[in-house]
């Protein structure tokens, strides 16, 4: 749309592409809270300005490649646990992207007889494990 108007592609301008790959991820976190959010860019390329609304159910139509390989995964993980004979009662959904409602249907609908916890700081808790596994292969 922007490229059609003005005939440049903020693609081709780094610091065009960083504005627009912020605003991108401010939606994604607005549209995981509501059913629509809108991309506000003042000056992204050349004083040309970006003003794009966004609905949940385009967010999710543009990642359902996305969430198939997330369902694969989860589904040979899920059969893995089966055949090495593992069980569990509960999942903690941790990680920035498990904020998207739908990625969280996925989980439970695969995962339908174990409870999913949302008890941690989803950003935070990453940082600590990183943190600890680095202590972990530490030699000191």
């Amino acid at each position: 749309m922007f490229k059609k108007k003005y005939k440049d592609s903020p693609l081709n301008s780094p610091k065009a592409f960083f504005k627009l790959r912020e605003g991108a991820e401010k939606c994604k976190k607005i549209l995981s809270a509501n059913l629509d959010a809108a991309i506000n860019i003042d000056c992204l390329m050349d004083d040309n300005d970006l003003h794009v609304n966004f609905k949940r159910e385009q967010f999710e139509t543009l990642c359902s490649a996305v969430f198939e390989r997330f369902e694969t995964l989860f589904t040979r993980f899920k059969s893995k646990l089966a055949t090495d004979k593992l069980s569990f009662k509960t999942i903690e959904l941790v990680g920035g992207s498990i904020r998207i409602p739908k990625l969280q249907e996925l989980i439970s609908k695969i995962f339908d007889t174990i409870d999913l916890k949302k008890t941690l700081n989803f950003d935070e808790c990453i940082s600590q494990g990183g943190a600890i596994m680095a202590a972990v292969v530490s030699p000191f």
